[in-house]
């Protein structure tokens, strides 16, 4: 009878001992689909990020640069997260002793597939720095130029002036001589 008791009591604490592994297999899971979705709503985010500095860079204008720059750091930001979690990710996987392996392949598969994401992205990133610096120096070289011919103008137009006050001063001594001959008359 205690053999049986015994027995029963080993079976119970296996049983229980599975449970519990099962429950942090369970919650070992959920963790690493957590992490998952957190990047892939990061990728969602910096995907619409990307919609609108695209947007307002064809917009052009002083005021979409602010936004732009705004929306620039906001990506930056979002894919150092990204590679935080992505490494978060993949050290849970090392750590981990509960997660099958054929969950484990497909999780490093996905890693793998995220970290070349976030490498496009960051050259995405970096051309759109140098698209915003190119526009940045034609701005001012336009700005340059407008601010040039802005001079060019008030010289032009203080000499034009000039010439007007000049040409009145002159045309009106000549009426008046011209007036006092016939007044003798």
């Amino acid at each position: 009878m205690k053999h049986q008791i015994t027995l029963l009591l080993l079976a119970a604490c296996a049983l229980a001992f599975t449970a519990c592994d099962t429950k942090k297999q369970k919650d070992e899971s959920n963790d690493l689909m957590g992490m998952i979705d957190q990047i892939q709503d990061g990728f969602r985010q910096i995907n619409e990020a990307e919609g609108r500095v695209g947007v307002q860079t064809k917009d052009g204008g002083a005021n979409n640069r602010q936004a732009i720059v705004e929306n620039m750091n906001f990506i930056q930001r979002t894919l150092r997260l990204n590679r935080e979690l992505i490494a978060n990710l993949q050290q849970q996987l090392r750590n981990s002793n509960q997660t099958n392996a054929k969950m484990k392949s497909t999780i490093e598969e996905m890693a793998a597939g995220f970290n070349a994401q976030l490498e496009e992205k960051a050259q995405e990133i970096a051309e759109l720095r140098a698209q915003l610096e190119a526009k940045d120096i034609k701005i001012a070289e336009l700005d340059e130029r407008v601010t040039s011919l802005n001079q060019n103008v008030d010289e032009l137009s203080a000499a034009n002036a000039e010439k007007d006050k000049h040409k009145k001063g002159t045309h009106g001594a000549k009426h008046c001589q011209e007036r006092r001959p016939r007044e003798g008359h």
